[in-house]
C-alpha cells in the first residue's frame, strides 16, 4: 500500500481537516517555543527542524492509529 493510499484510507477518514491543521499548527508553535527558550537552537540547521517535525508527526499518527 502506498503512503498516499494509507493516508487516504486510514488517517483521513478519522481526522477532519481542522484536526489536521490544528496538529500542524501545534507542532509549529512547539518548535517556536523551544527556540525562544533555548537560544542555542537558533544556530541549528533547518533540516533538523524538518526531522523533528517529521518524527513528531509520525509518533502522533502512530498513537492515533493504535486506538
Amino acid at each position: 500500500m502506498s503512503l498516499a493510499n494509507f493516508w487516504k484510507e486510514k488517517v483521513w477518514k478519522k481526522l477532519s481537516f481542522t484536526d489536521y491543521i490544528c496538529i500542524k499548527l501545534s507542532y509549529i508553535a512547539f518548535g517556536m517555543m523551544l527556540i525562544a527558550w533555548i537560544p542555542a537552537l537558533n544556530k541549528v540547521d533547518g533540516w533538523w527542524y524538518f526531522v523533528i517535525f517529521l518524527l513528531l508527526t509520525i509518533t502522533l499518527l502512530y498513537r492515533y492509529l493504535r486506538k
